[in-house]
Order: structure tokens, then C-alpha cells, then sequence
């Protein structure tokens, strides 16, 4: 998992010398791969987690 994020952030953070139209595809898709590879990995298990640590009222 490090290795994908590893590269994911320095994709996002190093902008290429190019033309303003290419440099939006390029922030578009660097933040698609980041969410999609590194975020959405790492936040799905938080999220599954968040009903068990709900406190249930038994009545």
C-alpha cells in the first residue's frame, strides 16, 4: 500500500511543463488515481467499522 501512495502523491504534487489545458487533464487524472488506488482503500475499513462502534440501546 505504501508504494501506491508513494507515487500517487508525488504524481499529484509534480505538475509537468505543459500547456494549461494539459495540465488540468493532468490534475484530473492524478486526483482520479489517487482517490480510486490510495483513498478508497485505505477509507473503506473506517468506514465498515463505523456501525460496530455505534452504541445499540436494547429494548
Amino acid at each position: 500500500m505504501i508504494l501506491p501512495l508513494f507515487v500517487s502523491v508525488l504524481l499529484l504534487f509534480s505538475v509537468p511543463d505543459m500547456g494549461r489545458d494539459a495540465k488540468i487533464a493532468y490534475a484530473v487524472a492524478t486526483n482520479v488515481l489517487f482517490y480510486v488506488f490510495v483513498f478508497t482503500p485505505i477509507s473503506m475499513p473506517y468506514g465498515s467499522l463505523t456501525p460496530q462502534e455505534t452504541l445499540t440501546i436494547a429494548g
